[in-house]
């Protein structure tokens, strides 16, 4: 092999271990690394804790070089909602779920673990899959329990009650069954008809005992 092939097969990019291990031990110049591995190695420098001025130093560079490679690396890292994407993270979520739990099933049934562990970690188990279940509730996986809403109306018969009160009970009473839904088209326009009755009687116009009034007037004015 001569040496230009010899060069060509360590020109392979480096895994961002292996560089931030050479970066370290002062193998590499730092000045000498593109951006793209320098982010690369912001990238995993950060999720191991170091900050912003850290790498900075580390890197040689203005702290303002840093941030752009962080807002470099977020807009890399963006997602766009996806199905796709929601079922693959939900059966990553489930394996997760059945790994830890099983890792724990294996862990007390030790027999060195003491009744207090022993019931810690069945406590574990079921919070893992009862936080499990409250996921795919959210996100639909799996339906939820019908609710149903039930009420109760009590009507007590009161001949002092006046036409606007009654409007307003009407009223009432229709807008909480829209808000809440009966599920009854035929109950729905029930309502609606007798609310409607009942505005009828309430305009003036419509009103026996005000034209009665007029007639009155009418007969002491003549």
């Amino acid at each position: 092999m001569t040496a230009d092939k010899k060069r060509a097969g360590n020109n392979s990019a480096p895994t961002v271990t292996d560089l931030i291990a050479r970066i370290h031990s002062g193998d590499i110049d730092v000045s000498m690394i593109t951006g793209e591995d320098r982010r690369r190695c912001v990238e995993h420098m950060t999720l191991e804790g170091v900050g912003v001025d850290e790498l900075a130093r580390i890197f040689k560079k203005d702290s303002r070089t840093i941030y752009r490679d962080l807002k470099a690396i977020r807009a890399a890292n963006a997602l766009e909602p996806s199905p796709e994407f929601t079922a693959q993270m939900i059966g990553q979520l489930v394996k997760e779920a059945h790994t830890n739990a099983g890792q724990i099933r294996r862990e007390i049934r030790s027999p060195t673990v003491d009744t207090k562990l022993r019931i810690q970690g069945r406590v574990s188990i079921f919070e893992i899959y009862n936080e499990l279940v409250r996921t795919l509730v959210k996100t639909s996986y799996i339906a939820a329990a019908p609710q149903q809403i039930t009420a109760t109306i009590n009507h007590d018969v009161n001949l002092d009650v006046s036409l606007p009160e009654l409007v307003q009970q009407m009223t009432a009473l229709l807008q909480i069954e829209q808000n809440f839904g009966s599920g009854d088209p035929q109950l729905h326009e029930q309502l609606q008809q007798i609310a409607g009755f009942f505005e009828f009687l309430h305009e003036p116009s419509n009103n026996s005992d005000g034209d009665e009034g007029d007639t009155t007037n009418d007969c002491q004015s003549n």
